[in-house]
């Protein structure tokens, strides 16, 4: 996995990601050229529409980083014999109300109930962890699943990592590391995947 050394206020940190994943600054064109790539890949019109539809999917995430404020991204569409992988991790720059709020404790007592109601009630229950990552600082780690709008008239699921990492010396500044693909079915090989990328992140002297 390479390493990537960005800056970020206040500070500078460094991720790692998979060796084939392209890097993007969550602009539309770098999209538009994966999406080029991986229909070129496509062996099949079944298989183009669902490259169609997860890229559809990943214009309207993207767009939404960008206006959330995210500061980085990197992701692949790969094609295998056996279908697709398609995955992003983006990070974010994020300032909460309260200090407290993306503790794991009151992150545990948050979403330790119900997954919410109508279409997503029948989400399975998220996880909530303690995580050390790779320069010692303690994080908080959100897993699970999570509904999206794919396009106007449809939702999909999707896998969801969130690390909530605290950036030193401001208490209520953090980095929000998130991972997120649409391959349910390998879901724990997906996620151990976002665990170890967001694993990798560490802050850098300034």
């Amino acid at each position: 996995m390479p390493s990537f050394d960005l800056r970020t206020r206040p500070g500078r940190f460094a991720v790692a990601v998979p060796e084939h994943w392209a890097t993007f600054d969550v602009a539309h064109e770098q999209l538009v050229t994966a999406r080029r790539e991986a229909m070129a890949g496509a062996g099949s019109a079944q298989e183009r529409l669902q490259v169609d539809e997860l890229f559809i999917h990943a214009k309207r995430v993207t767009a939404a980083a960008r206006k959330a404020g995210a500061l980085w991204g990197a992701g692949t569409a790969t094609v295998y014999d056996d279908g697709f992988f398609v995955g992003q991790v983006m990070l974010f720059a994020v300032t909460a109300p309260d200090p407290a709020t993306f503790t794991t404790p009151a992150m545990s007592a948050a979403l330790g109930g119900g997954r919410g109601t109508g279409d997503a009630a029948d989400l399975p229950p998220r996880t909530v962890t303690a995580v050390r990552l790779a320069d010692g600082t303690v994080a908080t780690r959100v897993c699970g699943q999570e509904e999206v709008q794919a396009t106007e008239a449809q939702r999909v699921r999707v896998l969801v990592s969130h690390t909530f990492v605290p950036v030193p010396g401001t208490g209520d500044e953090f980095i929000l590391v998130t991972g997120l693909s649409p391959n349910l079915a390998l879901q724990e090989e997906v996620l151990d995947l976002f665990d170890a990328i967001a694993g990798t992140f560490r802050f850098l002297p300034a």
